[in-house]
């Protein structure tokens, strides 16, 4: 319906793009409250999550709530089997191989992301890319690889990475044996899935990669029951399946920050957005889900760079989107970004926004957000104070994180607090007023209570007021 259609004590709170006449959120006061109306020609999608929780803040003003307040790169497919060949756009800006490209080019950069943005990442080890499903599971790939120099040692291009990874302070997953999904219709025989996971394990360990992999990526994002009952059979150390936020819960996505439905043995840290470059519906994703959870999961992979639609990569690519459709090139040049810069643009915008977030690795990420979730939390207001204190699973030793609405007519009284009792805390413009976060050392938050005290007659008449107003809609 367009805005002829509503009455002119209605108020937009969100208009149209494409028409700033047509209203697209509104909200109609009745009582001490807000009737809030999304007027939408379509069915709410997952993304839209954020929008419907913003529109609470109006009921929630001045009440803390918790987020789990972290972030996590993922790196896909690395380290992997790398190749001696040429291939665009790498080709033409720095006339490298693959493995080159990846071995002293993207990881040293990466490195040094980490490093600026303090970030730690997780990378996820696949052995081998053949399709084979059956014994024996060899690794001719990993261990063909070899363009070191006799200072690096005698070891595959892929080993070497793997530990330079360790050794740098990041974390080692697992993405499996080779790419094969692990799903039930790909293997011919299932219990072939348990001999290849129990040959990669025997290869994690004679190639001494330390610790067993706790996080686990499935190739393509795509798992169903039975791979899962094999990865905890073959591999019992993993306890997080980081599939995706979004996409088909069939298939292993559409995942939330919970046990996972098809085996509690795992934790789902699922994610929401991937790629160098972050497009508008990516940040609106990322964005929606960060307002009431305070986590951002993000993955991107090393051969990014090569999935440009020249025609070579429509087999790679398949039913996914080119990861460099835009044909950039790693470094900036003439004017133009390069897909590093880029990425790290988006970096600097969101801890920009987001000033108190944290970039840990995945398995740190998954404790953080399962105490979060597993967590119970009091609240009480008494003579003008509200109190929310938090009894989490595994309380630990904090800090801890919080999310509050205020509105601006609130502002002075609530800076003048977090100023008094030296409580760190930043804020962003949201609707009428600001979206504090806030950080405490200990489990519990103080804030002066917002809310109208009414005598009992006067919320007796209130009350019937909007009772007539309700019958009056229906």
């Amino acid at each position: 319906y367009n805005g002829d259609n509503f009455s002119n004590e209605s108020v937009t709170i969100v208009s149209a793009m494409n028409d700033p006449n047509y209203p697209v959120v509104l909200k109609h006061k009745v009582g001490n409250g807000n009737v809030v109306l999304l007027n939408l020609g379509f069915t709410l999608q997952k993304t839209m999550r954020g929008l419907l929780f913003s529109t609470l803040l109006y009921g929630l003003e001045g009440i803390p709530y918790p987020v789990a307040n972290v972030s996590t790169i993922f790196l896909d497919d690395f380290p992997s089997p790398i190749y001696n060949i040429y291939k665009e756009p790498i080709k033409s800006e720095m006339n490298l191989t693959m493995a080159d490209y990846v071995k002293d080019v993207w990881w040293p950069d990466m490195k040094k992301l980490a490093k600026r943005h303090d970030i730690k990442y997780t990378a996820y080890l696949t052995f081998d890319y053949n399709n084979t499903t059956t014994p024996p599971f060899a690794f001719k790939e990993w261990d063909a690889a070899r363009t070191l120099t006799q200072k690096e040692g005698n070891q595959s291009s892929s080993a070497w990475i793997t530990k330079n990874i360790i050794g740098s302070g990041h974390e080692l997953g697992f993405h499996g044996y080779n790419h094969v999904s692990l799903l039930e219709q790909e293997w011919k025989n299932p219990v072939f899935i348990s001999t290849a996971l129990k040959s990669a394990l025997k290869k994690w360990s004679i190639l001494d990669f330390q610790d067993m992999p706790i996080s686990y990526v499935p190739p393509s994002n795509y798992i169903d029951s039975v791979g899962m009952q094999r990865l905890v059979e073959a591999m019992p150390s993993l306890r997080f399946m980081q599939s995706t936020y979004l996409g088909h819960f069939e298939e292993g996505g559409n995942r939330e920050f919970d046990p996972e439905p098809w085996n509690k043995h795992f934790f789902d840290y699922p994610r929401i957005s991937s790629g160098f470059k972050i497009e508008p519906e990516k940040e609106w994703a990322i964005e929606s889900m960060y307002i009431y959870t305070g986590i951002w999961t993000h993955f991107i992979h090393p051969d990014d760079i090569y999935q440009i639609p020249d025609g070579s990569n429509k087999e790679t690519s398949a039913d996914f989107e080119y990861r460099n459709k835009y044909g950039l090139n790693w470094y900036s040049a003439n004017g133009k970004k390069g897909m590093l810069d880029t990425f790290e643009d988006y970096l600097v915008d969101f801890k920009k926004n987001h000033p108190f977030t944290r970039f840990f690795n995945a398995t740190q990420s998954s404790y953080i957000t399962s105490n979060w979730r597993y967590g119970q939390f009091n609240h009480m207001y008494d003579n003008g104070i509200y109190e929310v204190e938090s009894f989490a699973y595994e309380n630990g030793t904090g800090p801890y994180y919080w999310f509050m609405y205020v509105d601006n007519e609130h502002i002075k009284d609530v800076d003048a607090i977090f100023l008094n009792k030296n409580i760190r805390n930043r804020k962003s413009p949201i609707l009428n007023g600001f979206l504090y976060t806030i950080e405490t050392l200990a489990p519990n938050l103080f804030v002066k209570d917002f809310k109208k005290q009414l005598s009992v007659a006067k919320q007796s008449a209130l009350l019937n007021k909007v009772i007539q107003k309700r019958d009056t809609y229906y």
